[in-house]
């Protein structure tokens, strides 16, 4: 991008009217310069923004970089573009008679704007070689600043890449310390090559999954004894309980009244009404084989009356003998 810029105006006319360098570090600062060219080379990157005045013009130099203000960096400009003919920084900058034009030189990593007089002096050689110096030099610090190409990262912190020959002697480090490492692991080693050494590390590996399959198999016996075990005792206690409920289930039996004629028997019972006394007087009967005839109940608040009249058959008893086995069958 070329521009003019007359006395005064903007970064290059302030430093060509005051002929002094004007020297910009920092993108806030280059952004409120107030130069529109400024900021258009602050918003593509540029750190730092130089405007040197010359005799016949203005030096404008930009860098990616923030680069500060040094005397000895005002020489080295000087020296590279060959100032030796040009006034002192605080020289009267009015004193150039012939009107000025601008053009602007690509340096690869910045651009320089250089305004000059149209009418030769005696330094035109000197500038023209001063042009090619100064594109010379750009070009190599553009060959320095190219970036370096991407690639794996280098191991243990070294700083140089390493050769195949170098690469493969770590490698061969790396797997014999690998082996070391098995050969402490393994108890038994039969030879001390390591062939041989990773077939006994099969062989230990093998034994190990044994062992371990063994162990759960010995642990799940362990815990099916435990299992059959806890269910036997808790069949104990279940039938305690049903024990204890067959003992709280028994009739109160309050009288009972037997009655032999031949071999017709007439029974009669008292009791309470709780837990079914009159299908259990059923049962003592038919489990006595005896044949039932005539039965009939009555219940009276808690108080439950069975009468029954029955015939025995093959087995005959006696009042006391029917009485007692009708109660032991009864609770």
């Amino acid at each position: 991008m070329t521009v003019s810029f007359g006395s005064g105006s903007g970064l290059p006319g302030k430093a060509f009217a005051t002929y002094k360098p004007v020297w910009i570090t920092g993108s806030e600062l280059i952004l409120g310069s107030g130069c529109d060219r400024a900021k258009t080379g602050g918003e593509f990157g540029l750190q730092t923004i130089v405007c040197i005045p010359l005799d016949n013009g203005v030096l404008e130099l930009g860098s990616t970089a923030e680069i500060q203000q040094t005397p000895d960096l005002l020489n080295k400009i000087r020296v590279v573009f060959s100032f030796e003919g040009s006034r002192d920084f605080s020289g009267d900058p009015n004193s150039n008679p012939f009107p000025l034009f601008s053009t602007q030189l690509d340096n690869g990593g910045g651009s320089s704007t250089v305004t000059f007089s149209p009418y030769p002096d005696k330094n035109d050689d000197d500038h023209i070689d001063d042009f090619v110096h100064s594109d010379i030099e750009a070009t190599v610090v553009r060959d320095n600043k190219r970036k370096k190409k991407r690639g794996r990262k280098l191991a243990n912190g070294r700083k140089e890449p390493l050769n195949h020959v170098q690469a493969e002697r770590l490698r061969r480090e790396k797997l014999n310390m690998r082996f070391y490492a098995l050969r402490a692991t393994v108890p038994n080693v039969s030879k001390m090559d390591k062939a041989s050494l990773l077939g006994d590390a099969i062989c230990y590996i093998n034994e190990l999954k044994s062992r371990a399959e063994n162990a759960i198999q010995m642990e799940l016996i362990k815990l099916r004894e435990e299992i059959a075990r806890r269910n036997a005792d808790s069949s104990v206690c279940r039938g305690g309980e049903n024990a204890s409920e067959n003992e709280t289930a028994n009739i109160d039996v309050k009288i009972i009244d037997v009655k032999i004629l031949g071999c017709d028997a007439m029974v009669r019972l008292e009791s309470s009404k709780r837990n079914h006394p009159a299908a259990r007087l059923m049962n003592a009967f038919m489990d006595l084989d005896v044949e039932l005839n005539h039965a009939s109940i009555s219940v009276i608040h808690d108080l439950m009356i069975q009468q029954a009249t029955v015939k025995m058959g093959s087995r005959t008893y006696t009042p006391d003998q029917l009485r007692a086995m009708l109660v032991s069958k009864i609770n």
